[in-house]
């Protein structure tokens, strides 16, 4: 009878204990995947765009997050909006026009972080009226604020031409 009465308070133990690991298991949140930022992301490039285009540098750096890094080929890094916007100004600066254009070829995310691998082209006219175009690729590290905006953290471009 003993060996039967501990049989059973094992049984009973380890069925319990079964029971209550499921019940948690249950009861746990379930993660849902993350949604495709792809559209609000698009929709910054177009606000973007229409700061460029309006040459307004203070809209455009409303994109980047507050310690974002803008790495052009043949310049320094700009480290923090302050500096981003300098760039900016410095380009705006040496041109009477410009008109960008965006292209988002991939965006890969997770649910607070997307890369994204595209391209753009600027028609600039310079101070002395000459026309020209920059043609780049880019990757474009976003990263989601606290409140759930999408901001640049890294802006990385290279010419190809």
């Amino acid at each position: 009878m003993i060996k039967s009465t501990s049989f059973t308070k094992k049984n009973s133990i380890f069925l319990t204990s079964l029971f209550l690991i499921l019940l948690i298991l249950a009861c746990e949140e379930k993660k849902t995947e993350p949604v495709n930022p792809e559209p609000e992301i698009a929709a910054l490039w177009s606000n973007f765009t229409e700061h460029w285009n309006a040459m307004n540098s203070e809209g455009l750096v409303e994109i980047f997050t507050e310690d974002a890094k803008n790495i052009p080929p043949e310049f320094e890094v700009k480290t923090g909006k302050k500096e981003i916007k300098e760039f900016y100004d410095f380009l705006f600066n040496n041109h009477i026009s410009s008109n960008y254009q965006n292209q988002i070829e991939d965006v890969s995310f997770t649910e607070n972080t997307a890369v994204e691998y595209g391209n753009f082209q600027v028609n600039w006219v310079r101070n002395d009226s000459v026309a020209w175009i920059y043609k780049a690729r880019s990757v474009v590290i976003w990263e989601k604020s606290s409140d759930d905006d999408w901001k640049i953290k890294s802006f990385i471009f290279n010419t190809l031409e």
